[in-house]
């Protein structure tokens, strides 16, 4: 790859630029749906059907003048929360968003996740480095959902190894469904990994039911709690680009279409569009669980859960 090229796509497509607008356009797309569920209106006057509402959102922010606590680190917060979205936007040059990627290897999934991870632990250091009780405490709580989302999430990856013997995006999303043809022994797990990693997609979001980082009044913003102006604009952003990079790998890994080219982009964005949609709708319709409860779920049920299918599915694709 050339360096001309390297650069394009890095901060193009399918790199920042790309990720951020498709971001911003799902959350546009999500604020949406949640008012018309809740009776209400949503945004509606900033660009075609309220949809560039989010990007002017982020304008606003950036500015908007930056009251932080005296307490804060003026160098590490802003740091961590332009790291955090790096790191999101980073992952996202490994989708495969039109059926292949120049930056593509073998066991890029795992490198997807812990890019995840990262851009996860660094909102929370961002947030603790604020040195604000609030936002701390916030952060814990998104620091106990992260750990046990991405130890069932990496279990999950043995459901497509198992059907298609790869560990790289782009060869997972070609092979899946002709795997799982040639090997229907392992449909009733693909089954089960679908529906599981919907609900590590629901944790990883942040919403109803799992919606513990602000679960109180006085800490009703999360990690964000004392965050205002431009530190605000980049959590914001950093954790939109975070979400929609584990939507579209969460739908690149289990319902994969097998496209490419322009026909490929339209399906994987219409497919991880009806992801991101359908979490709006179980947020919308659940109530937040308490914290025990989160727990109780998280390390009693998903954990053990995503364990057994790993062991089932590698037994079944022996």
């Amino acid at each position: 790859m050339s360096l001309p090229q390297l650069v394009v796509e890095s901060t193009v497509y399918p790199g920042l630029t790309f990720v951020v607008a498709l971001a911003l356009f799902l959350e546009a797309a999500e604020r949406k749906l949640a008012a018309r569920l809740q009776n209400r209106i949503g945004p509606s006057y900033t660009g075609l059907w309220g949809l560039l509402q989010p990007l002017f959102d982020i304008l606003k922010l950036l500015g908007k003048e930056d009251l932080a606590p005296r307490s804060q680190d003026p160098v590490a917060t802003p740091v961590m929360l332009v790291l955090s979205l790096g790191f999101a936007a980073f992952a996202s040059l490994f989708i495969p968003w039109n059926g292949a990627t120049s930056f593509s290897f073998y066991g890029d999934t795992i490198l997807v996740s812990v890019c995840l991870v990262l851009s996860t632990g660094l909102l929370y250091l961002a947030a603790y480095s604020t040195h604000s009780p609030f936002n701390v405490v916030g952060g814990l709580r998104l620091l106990g959902l992260l750990a046990s989302y991405e130890v069932a999430l990496l279990s999950l990856l043995a459901v497509p190894y198992a059907a298609t013997g790869s560990l790289e995006l782009a060869e997972i999303r070609s092979k899946l469904w002709s795997s799982l043809a040639s090997k229907p022994i392992l449909i009733p797990v693909w089954l089960a990994g679908l529906l599981l990693g919907f609900f590590l997609i629901l944790i990883e979001s942040g919403r109803n039911p799992f919606s513990i980082a602000e679960a109180e009044t006085e800490i009703a913003g999360g990690v964000v709690a004392d965050m205002s102006g431009r530190r605000l604009a980049f959590a914001h952003l950093a954790h939109s680009v975070q979400s929609t990079v584990a939507v579209y790998y969460y739908t690149s890994m289990f319902i994969a279409p097998p496209l490419s080219g322009l026909l490929g982009l339209l399906a994987l964005l219409a497919a991880g569009a009806a992801v991101a949609l359908a979490v709006v709708l179980v947020a919308a319709a659940s109530p937040r669980l308490r914290l025990i409860d989160v727990g109780e779920a998280s390390w009693g049920i998903i954990v053990p859960a995503s364990f057994f299918l790993a062991a089932v599915a590698l037994a079944a694709g022996w």
